[in-house]
Protein backbone atom coordinates (compact mmCIF):
# COMPACT_ATOMS: atom_id res chain seq x y z
CA UNK A 1 0.00 0.00 0.00
CA UNK A 2 3.07 2.26 -0.14
CA UNK A 3 2.63 2.78 -3.89
CA UNK A 4 0.37 5.78 -4.60
CA UNK A 5 -0.20 4.46 -8.16
CA UNK A 6 -2.72 1.64 -8.00
CA UNK A 7 -3.42 -0.95 -10.67
CA UNK A 8 -6.73 -2.75 -10.38
CA UNK A 9 -9.33 -4.85 -12.21
CA UNK A 10 -13.02 -4.07 -12.05
CA UNK A 11 -15.74 -6.57 -13.09
CA UNK A 12 -18.60 -4.62 -14.64
CA UNK A 13 -22.25 -5.57 -14.12
CA UNK A 14 -22.53 -6.14 -17.89
CA UNK A 15 -20.06 -9.03 -17.55
CA UNK A 16 -16.78 -7.58 -18.84
CA UNK A 17 -13.63 -6.52 -16.98
CA UNK A 18 -11.93 -3.16 -16.96
CA UNK A 19 -8.27 -2.97 -16.03
CA UNK A 20 -6.55 0.14 -14.69
CA UNK A 21 -2.77 -0.06 -14.99
CA UNK A 22 -0.59 2.40 -13.14
CA UNK A 23 2.75 3.37 -14.66
CA UNK A 24 5.42 4.32 -12.15
CA UNK A 25 8.41 6.56 -12.67
CA UNK A 26 7.25 8.51 -15.72
CA UNK A 27 8.11 12.20 -16.06
CA UNK A 28 4.86 13.17 -17.76
CA UNK A 29 1.12 13.08 -17.17
CA UNK A 30 0.06 9.55 -18.07
CA UNK A 31 -3.66 9.23 -18.68
CA UNK A 32 -4.73 7.06 -21.59
CA UNK A 33 -7.63 4.70 -22.11
CA UNK A 34 -7.75 1.75 -24.49
CA UNK A 35 -11.07 0.01 -25.12
CA UNK A 36 -10.66 -3.44 -26.67
CA UNK A 37 -13.56 -5.14 -28.46
CA UNK A 38 -13.60 -8.21 -30.68
CA UNK A 39 -13.52 -6.15 -33.87
CA UNK A 40 -11.92 -2.81 -32.91
CA UNK A 41 -9.85 -0.83 -30.43
CA UNK A 42 -10.59 2.72 -29.31
CA UNK A 43 -7.75 4.79 -27.88
CA UNK A 44 -8.13 7.98 -25.85
CA UNK A 45 -4.81 9.78 -25.62
CA UNK A 46 -3.36 13.22 -24.94
CA UNK A 47 -5.20 13.41 -21.62
CA UNK A 48 -8.48 12.45 -23.30
CA UNK A 49 -8.31 15.10 -26.03
CA UNK A 50 -7.58 12.72 -28.92
CA UNK A 51 -9.57 9.66 -29.96
CA UNK A 52 -8.44 6.98 -32.41
CA UNK A 53 -10.41 4.06 -33.78
CA UNK A 54 -8.46 1.00 -34.96
CA UNK A 55 -9.97 -1.80 -37.04
CA UNK A 56 -8.47 -5.16 -38.05
CA UNK A 57 -6.87 -5.43 -41.50
CA UNK A 58 -5.29 -8.42 -43.17
CA UNK A 59 -1.85 -8.80 -41.63
CA UNK A 60 1.03 -7.43 -43.70
CA UNK A 61 3.40 -10.22 -42.72
CA UNK A 62 1.45 -13.38 -41.87
CA UNK A 63 -1.36 -14.83 -44.00
CA UNK A 64 -4.52 -15.62 -42.05
CA UNK A 65 -3.84 -13.09 -39.29
CA UNK A 66 -5.02 -9.52 -38.82
CA UNK A 67 -3.42 -6.47 -37.26
CA UNK A 68 -5.02 -3.25 -36.08
CA UNK A 69 -4.81 -0.23 -38.31
CA UNK A 70 -5.94 3.33 -37.55
CA UNK A 71 -9.30 3.88 -39.24
CA UNK A 72 -10.37 7.23 -37.75
CA UNK A 73 -8.94 10.00 -35.60
CA UNK A 74 -10.74 12.94 -34.06
CA UNK A 75 -9.96 15.59 -31.49
CA UNK A 76 -12.29 16.73 -28.74
CA UNK A 77 -10.23 19.75 -27.77
CA UNK A 78 -7.90 20.52 -24.90
CA UNK A 79 -8.36 18.77 -21.59
CA UNK A 80 -6.91 20.93 -18.85
CA UNK A 81 -9.26 20.51 -15.94
CA UNK A 82 -10.71 23.51 -14.22
CA UNK A 83 -10.71 25.95 -17.14
CA UNK A 84 -12.94 23.64 -19.20
CA UNK A 85 -15.09 22.83 -16.17
CA UNK A 86 -15.68 26.50 -15.35
CA UNK A 87 -16.39 27.30 -19.00
CA UNK A 88 -18.94 24.45 -19.20
CA UNK A 89 -20.70 25.66 -16.02
CA UNK A 90 -20.74 29.25 -17.32
CA UNK A 91 -22.20 28.12 -20.66
CA UNK A 92 -24.79 26.00 -18.87
CA UNK A 93 -26.07 28.97 -16.86
CA UNK A 94 -25.71 31.47 -19.70
CA UNK A 95 -27.20 29.40 -22.54
CA UNK A 96 -29.17 26.72 -20.69
CA UNK A 97 -27.42 23.93 -22.60
CA UNK A 98 -26.54 20.46 -21.42
CA UNK A 99 -23.95 20.26 -18.71
CA UNK A 100 -21.53 17.52 -19.66
CA UNK A 101 -19.73 15.18 -17.32
CA UNK A 102 -21.13 12.76 -14.81
CA UNK A 103 -24.06 13.26 -12.49
CA UNK A 104 -24.01 12.77 -8.73
CA UNK A 105 -25.04 9.12 -8.94
CA UNK A 106 -22.21 8.28 -11.37
CA UNK A 107 -19.73 10.28 -9.25
CA UNK A 108 -20.66 8.22 -6.17
CA UNK A 109 -20.24 4.99 -8.16
CA UNK A 110 -16.78 6.14 -9.28
CA UNK A 111 -15.82 6.95 -5.69
CA UNK A 112 -17.01 3.49 -4.58
CA UNK A 113 -14.76 1.84 -7.19
CA UNK A 114 -11.75 3.93 -6.14
CA UNK A 115 -12.42 3.19 -2.45
CA UNK A 116 -12.57 -0.54 -3.23
CA UNK A 117 -9.25 -0.33 -5.12
CA UNK A 118 -7.62 1.45 -2.16
CA UNK A 119 -9.05 -1.10 0.29
CA UNK A 120 -7.83 -4.00 -1.88
CA UNK A 121 -4.37 -2.45 -1.91
CA UNK A 122 -4.35 -2.07 1.87
CA UNK A 123 -5.53 -5.66 2.42
CA UNK A 124 -3.47 -7.04 -0.46
CA UNK A 125 -6.62 -8.87 -1.46
CA UNK A 126 -9.89 -8.16 -3.18
CA UNK A 127 -12.44 -5.62 -2.04
CA UNK A 128 -15.90 -5.82 -3.57
CA UNK A 129 -18.15 -2.84 -4.19
CA UNK A 130 -21.72 -3.95 -3.45
CA UNK A 131 -23.84 -3.81 -6.57
CA UNK A 132 -26.57 -1.83 -4.83
CA UNK A 133 -24.12 1.03 -4.13
CA UNK A 134 -23.65 1.53 -7.87
CA UNK A 135 -27.36 1.92 -8.62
Amino acid sequence: ADDPNLSFRCRMAAGFDTVCLAVNGVAYDQFEIDIFAADRRIELSDGGAEFRLYRPRADKHYRGYAHLEEAEKWTEGPVGGYAELYRAIRDYFRDGGQLGGCNGQAALANLAVLDAALESSRQRGTAVVPVHSLN
